[in-house]
């Protein structure tokens, strides 16, 4: 792609379009930061690990008071949470301190996914893969919230920084062989889906065997495990209780839906046809197969495919097999969409030159992929801007309105969150109990139900739907209010 370029080394290509898309990536993560998107379920565990581990050192959720479980069952770890615990410490707790943290790895994945493709194909490809990123507005529905995936990424990315200059030393460097296994932690850490992450390396280390076995010294061997088991050994630390089960943790990992195999056999297929009946998987299946089939034809020509590129692309196979066994949910394979992107404008090239190649006149239609390239980066700017699931809360104040309503509860009430840990944020106080039930075989704090038979705490809040369902568990309780789609309940007078 780069030799197609007049101004691949003009100075506003090189400097002044790279700070306009940093400024305008800081602008689209930060905006309506609060609101949009809006507060969810899923954040409420990892800001109350973080809100637990600034007040008394420990990553963990509170079920009552002095009662706590581990964040075993929590899919982000540590370089999610402990940043937002600072900004809790430093500046209090609220939603945008916890999400200016995720929106500060948006930036940080952003620019560091440019010097990387600038490294590994130049800088024209570098800056349509930063103009992909910063108008792809799943970065930002999956990234301004609380969630471990794109910190992930940002980790994920700076490992295949490291592994680039392992390879370009012919692996002699000591720092970047330790540097690449730390970031494969980190990202492994950052986010459980990245435990995929070692295997994208064993299965490239298979590939490129003979390679690594004569070049790459058995120092660096050691130096490359002892950065991963370091990252890995503070998320263990952080992440589980000397009480937790290793049994129920492993199968949780292996099922955390607890599908049997007819249910998980009908998932797979479903997932399967997503990818040529919907519209953001059947993109995923397009980023991906212009990938494959530029691998295929660079292998077939002897050019030589890149270390880094073989991890990434394991490691979206790999992503990609796995979910094929969720519910579904596009989050899902987002990081396989995310890596996939790193490559495309360099893989179309590649497709496309073939095709000019082996189709005369295409050769008189060079400029053909920029243009394609302009109308994704329009149109996924569009979506941003107006048409996706971020904008939609643009205009959105049901951050505001919670914040208001709990800044007038008394810190003296006694409160009990029934499955909607999201609410955490916004107390005055500390003294409440949950009970959470965030998957079919998962019920944390039954043991506090009894609380809300006997009619023990003075206030209790409940999703509306959850309280239309099951309005029987509440009958000690009367509704006082309701806010934004939440039921606020008080206790009865006796």
């Amino acid at each position: 792609m780069e030799g197609t370029s007049r101004f691949s080394n003009s100075p506003w290509l090189t400097r002044v379009v790279p700070i306009a898309i940093l400024i305008f990536t800081v602008v689209a993560a930060f905006y309506q930061l609060s609101e949009s998107p809006s507060v969810w379920y899923d954040e409420g565990f990892f800001e109350q690990a973080a809100m637990n581990l600034a007040s008394h050192g420990e990553q963990v959720i509170q079920l009552v008071p002095g009662h706590y479980l581990s964040s075993w069952s929590v899919s982000a770890g540590y370089p999610l949470i402990a940043p937002i615990a600072l900004m809790f410490k430093l500046f209090g707790v609220s939603v945008w301190n916890a999400r200016a943290v995720p929106a500060t790895y948006i930036v940080l994945f952003v620019l560091t996914a440019y010097v990387f493709v600038r490294r590994e194909f130049g800088v024209l490809s570098a800056t349509i893969v930063a103009l992909l990123l910063a108008t792809f507005p799943l970065l930002y529905g999956n990234g301004k919230s609380v969630l471990g995936e794109v910190p992930a990424l940002f980790y994920f990315a700076l490992m295949l920084l490291a592994l680039q200059w392992l390879e370009q030393s012919r692996y002699k460097n000591n720092l970047a062989a330790f540097l690449t296994g730390m970031f494969a932690g980190l990202s492994f850490a950052a986010k459980f889906t990245f435990m995929l992450v070692p295997a994208a390396l064993g299965v490239v280390a298979l590939i490129r065997g003979r390679t690594l076995v004569r070049e790459l010294p058995i120092k660096n061997w050691v130096l490359g495990a002892s950065g991963f088991l370091l990252s890995f050994g503070v998320w263990v630390l952080l992440q589980f209780q000397p009480g937790d089960s290793v049994s129920t943790v492993l199968a949780f990992f292996a099922n955390p839906y607890d599908y049997g195999t007819t249910a998980l056999s009908e998932m797979m297929l479903q997932n399967l046809l997503r990818f040529v009946t919907e519209i953001t998987p059947l993109y995923m299946l397009v980023l991906f197969a212009i990938w494959t089939i530029s691998i295929a034809l660079r292998k077939r020509k002897d050019v030589y495919v890149s270390t880094a590129e073989l991890v990434s692309f394991s490691f979206t196979v790999l992503v990609l097999l796995a979910y094929l066994r969720t519910p579904g949910w596009y989050r899902y394979f987002f990081p396989a969409m995310v890596v996939s992107l790193l490559y495309f404008p360099q893989s179309l090239s590649v497709v496309w030159s073939a095709f000019q190649t082996n189709i005369s006149f295409l050769s008189r239609l060079r400029w053909l992929p920029y243009v394609g390239l302009t109308l994704l980066i329009l149109i996924q700017g569009y979506q941003l801007g107006w048409h996706s699931y971020v904008a939609m809360y643009y205009g959105d104040t049901r951050t505001a309105a919670l914040t208001e309503y709990f800044s007038h509860v008394p810190p003296t009430e006694s409160i009990f969150l029934y499955n909607v840990p999201e609410i955490a944020v916004f107390l005055p106080t500390t003294d409440f109990a949950q009970y959470l039930n965030p998957h079919v075989n998962q019920g944390f704090g039954a043991d506090e139900l009894p609380l809300i038979a006997h009619g023990i705490p003075t206030m209790i809040i409940v999703n509306a739907e959850s309280y239309e369902i099951e309005k029987n568990v509440f009958s000690a309780y009367s509704v006082k209010d309701h806010v934004v789609h939440y039921v606020v309940l008080v206790r009865k007078p006796k």
